[in-house]
């Protein structure tokens, strides 16, 4: 994971990178997902790569 988890309200965000077996590398993502009442994640939506430019 490249961030902590950011919550607010049932809204989360986090950033990763995948780490492949040799050490290498690969995709970025943000991700955000939604969170029921008990804290357990219900959705998620991910992006991949860079965001785009301005």
């Amino acid at each position: 994971m490249m961030s902590g988890v950011d919550m607010h309200h049932n809204v989360v965000r986090f950033l990763w990178r995948l780490v492949r077996a040799d050490g290498s590398f690969g995709d970025r993502s943000i991700d955000f997902g939604e969170v029921d009442a008990r804290g357990m994640l219900t959705k998620i939506v991910g992006f991949f790569g860079d965001a785009p430019r301005r």
